[in-house]
């Protein structure tokens, strides 16, 4: 039991900080404005993103806009289970965001994000067309997440 304690003490003294730990970082004096995206999927990135994010809405105190690009959608490599009963598509998903700083007019954050899901192809038209569709929004979903996380990562490194 002592051994345990005095390595504890030891470890909590030594500066010993967790990798992946969450760090508090205050973005309470960042003010970020996020242009709307078009298109179906548009709607739910946006909000997945707004609420990740230290987004304002007064026009005097932006300091930041952030950019998205609506997703586009590839599908191919098309491939047979052993029973041939289903196949699955495989679907990538792109999509490029900027972040601006507005008081330099500078981009200080420029990417393009790409996920890859798929779904089961079957003998029912509508029930692959749902399916295709929910993966798609999920595709645009976890890109959204992504971008909100990259973006938050550059604001944290620019207010420390």
């Amino acid at each position: 039991m002592k051994k345990i304690l005095l390595s504890l003490l030891f470890i909590s003294g030594c500066g010993f900080t967790p990798l992946y730990g969450i760090k508090n970082y205050s973005l309470h004096d960042t003010h970020l404005t996020v242009s709307p995206i078009p298109n179906k999927y548009g709607e739910s990135m946006t909000r997945i993103i707004k609420n990740a994010l230290p987004v304002t809405q007064d026009e005097a105190s932006k300091q930041y806009k952030l950019t998205v690009s609506s997703p586009s959608f590839s599908s191919g490599d098309k491939t047979i289970t052993s029973d041939e009963f289903a196949s699955t598509m495989q679907v990538s998903a792109f999509s490029t965001y900027q972040l601006q700083d507005l008081k330099t007019q500078k981009t200080i954050l420029s990417e393009k994000i790409t996920a890859v899901s798929s779904y089961s192809v079957v003998s029912n038209p509508y029930a692959t067309t749902v399916a295709e569709n929910k993966i798609q929004q999920e595709l645009a979903d976890q890109i959204a997440e992504q971008i909100a996380l990259d973006v938050l990562t550059k604001l944290s490194q620019e207010n420390s």
